[in-house]
């Protein structure tokens, strides 16, 4: 049946090309991997983002990185850095983690553009590139580079 398809007849792996694992030339240019995690617990979605008595209390945006990689660029915690691919780019402040691992730089959804300077989410840099089964998006596999501002 996998044959018939055009896929391999038994399981195999094929790294994504937009992943650490992927296209060689573009783990060069974007080194992270990004992640998008719900993190809030104040509200479900970007529903009550916006609420005086919910959003602030949530510390967000912010772009958590870990100590060894924050270290490498020269980001300290609270400093404002860069996150950018091909498809867009977003500044917000670094949030030193050690919930990551190196080469994982995680931006919590649930944040309304108003809420990001110049209007930009972590959307407007997330790959929308079609997987091969079920047509589905290939969201989580996106890369990005990141500098301090």
């Amino acid at each position: 049946m996998l044959a018939g398809l055009g896929h391999p007849a038994l399981p195999t792996y094929t790294a994504a090309r937009e992943s650490l694992a992927g296209d060689v030339e573009l783990v060069a240019r974007f080194p992270f991997a990004l992640l998008t995690p719900k993190q809030h617990t104040r509200f479900m979605n970007s529903s009550y983002s916006h609420l005086p008595k919910h959003g602030p209390l949530e510390e967000g945006p912010y772009a958590e990185l870990v100590a060894a990689d924050a270290e490498r660029l020269g980001v300290s915690d609270g400093q404002r850095v860069r996150v950018w691919n091909d498809r867009g780019s977003v500044e917000l402040p670094a949030k030193i983690t050690t919930r990551l691992r190196t080469g994982v730089v995680a931006i919590p959804w649930g944040w309304w553009g108003h809420q990001h300077d110049g209007g930009v989410t972590a959307n407007g840099l997330t790959n929308d590139t079609l997987v091969d089964w079920g047509g589905g998006v290939a969201f989580s596999d996106t890369l990005v580079a990141v500098a301090p501002c």
